[in-house]
């Protein structure tokens, strides 16, 4: 899954766009779903998708979503999501996520999806910055997170 492309990391990534899209897109694996959160990637993306035999999923195409105030709908073909609550990270993102959640094969209801929309990512901004390390007091509780740096 990538949720965004932009020029940065390119001390690993590339020193431009279509570079950089060639590396995230190397998470992708052949015959897998692939998710793409980016509304106009470099071509190098789909092309490398193709290349490797992955179904590419673009936001803008197999999936939508659009805010309306405090809530936004999310939509892909015949199955939508309307009315979940603006989550705390990035909205484009979230849409992304909820794309990729309904490819995995599992059975996750509306419901658990609005629950996981209303929490909030360790680490993430809380409206004043970013968490320093160890802000968090739930930080490394649960079992496979435990020893990571929050």
């Amino acid at each position: 899954m990538i949720t965004s492309l932009a020029v940065d990391h390119v001390d690993w990534l590339g020193d431009d766009i279509e570079k950089i899209g060639f590396e995230k897109a190397g998470i992708f694996r052949s015959g897998r779903p692939a998710v793409c959160g980016q509304p106009t990637p470099p071509a190098s993306v789909a092309a490398h998708a193709d290349d490797i035999g992955a179904e590419l999923y673009q936001v803008g195409y197999q999936f939508t979503y659009e805010q309306k105030g405090e809530h936004w709908d999310w939509h892909s073909g015949t199955f939508d999501l309307p009315n979940l609550p603006v989550p705390s990270l990035p909205l484009p993102n979230a849409a992304t996520a909820v794309m990729a959640l309904g490819l995995v094969g599992l059975e996750i209801s509306d419901e658990n999806i609005v629950r996981g929309l209303k929490k909030r990512p360790p680490g993430r901004p809380d409206g004043k910055g970013v968490r320093k390390a160890g802000s968090d007091p739930g930080c490394g509780t649960q079992p496979a997170f435990s020893g990571l740096p929050c």
